[in-house]
């Protein structure tokens, strides 16, 4: 299929373009698409959002830097953070060690492969390899995935996250990887993505949604969790700013001023305010 032809160009240019700010709309021209259907469909084939997915292969490229000699701080600039303290938060929380101990040759870092998309026809089925293991599987028909997202309230205020050029707001997650629980999969999103540990409280919704995308049928599970911060202190080191070369913002937003913005999912704008003590469930019909 073109698209997939498409979509590896993307790829090979992202490779090409590490050092470099990486413009979503860029690769959205590479695409040819939208710069909001390039990203949803780019978070649901590859398994992860584009942000983590481009942080992910320079934080492996700086992790060979550093295994051969490179030095802090020069790593940190040369990737686009913006001081060494940061790139060592987003290091260890990517790599589980510290940038100053990966060139020690008992250090194993973490392995985050590029993707290839290499297209087989079996009957009518479209395959393409992957290397992330996520719950998502794909046919020419039909897109099904399995997601879990972190509810975080303080003082009146909600967490959220938006695309770099959108204005649609969503509560932050991923995909859950096979293998891996609900519950792990929104503990590791946030950690990846802020470099905050979170705990999980308890499950607050459970949302089926069926859309359209491209022609095809596409239904999507997500587990919506109550969670909160493990240490109350992090609470101020949450992002609410655009960090160089990141593609999502995420920001504290009041609850009071959520009516005049776009939220998904729907429902969640009135529910932020009340809060049921029970699990909830929601079917969102996108398709009419």
């Amino acid at each position: 299929m073109e698209i997939f032809n498409q979509l590896n160009e993307v790829l090979n240019y992202i490779e090409d373009n590490l050092l470099e700010d990486i413009s979503t709309e860029k690769l959205a021209q590479i695409a040819m698409l939208s710069s909001y259907n390039f990203q949803r469909l780019f978070s649901y084939l590859v398994g992860v959002s584009l942000a983590e997915y481009i942080r992910g292969r320079r934080l492996v490229k700086a992790g060979f830097d550093l295994q051969k000699g490179g030095k802090v701080i020069d790593v940190a600039f040369r990737y686009g953070y913006e001081s060494s303290t940061s790139f060592s938060r987003a290091f260890k929380a990517f790599h589980g060690m510290s940038p100053s101990t990966a060139g020690q040759p008992s250090s194993i870092l973490k392995e985050f492969p590029r993707v290839n998309f290499d297209i087989t026809i079996e009957g009518v089925m479209q395959m393409y390899q992957r290397v992330i293991k996520d719950w998502l599987f794909t046919s020419e028909q039909t897109t099904c995935n399995f997601r879990s997202a972190g509810i975080l309230i303080h003082k009146d205020k909600v967490f959220l996250q938006r695309e770099k050029e959108g204005h649609e707001y969503a509560i932050p997650g991923g995909t859950v990887r096979i293998g891996e629980t609900a519950e792990e999969s929104v503990v590791r999103a946030y950690l990846s993505e802020t470099g905050i540990e979170i705990k999980v409280d308890r499950l607050a919704w459970v949302e089926e949604i069926f859309w359209e995308w491209n022609q095809k049928e596409t239904q999507t599970l997500c587990f919506h969790f109550l969670i909160s911060v493990k240490n109350e202190g992090d609470l101020e080191k949450f992002p609410s700013y655009q960090k160089k070369n990141d593609q999502i913002i995420f920001e504290w937003k009041s609850l009071d001023e959520l009516s005049d913005m776009t939220v998904y999912p729907d429902f969640a704008k009135d529910k932020f305010k009340n809060l049921a003590d029970h699990i909830e469930h929601f079917v969102s019909d996108q398709r009419r």
